[in-house]
């Protein structure tokens, strides 16, 4: 549950074949805040936890 009360669905093992098409046609769902598929709108920036500390990852 989030601060405004909102709920919160984490989902494994999802096969994704068109990312783009799966988060336009979730997004759409009424109720649906955000995906967090992150396919329209890429990531230039990554922090990776790892057993050495945390590895930053750039993207362009």
């Amino acid at each position: 549950m989030t601060d405004n009360g909102q709920h919160i669905v984490d989902v494994t093992g999802l096969k994704i074949k068109d990312p783009l098409a799966f988060e336009t046609q979730i997004s759409q769902w009424p109720g649906v805040v955000t995906v967090g598929v992150f396919a329209h709108q890429k990531a230039h920036v990554c922090l990776l936890g790892t057993a050495s500390g945390v590895k930053t990852l750039t993207f362009e």
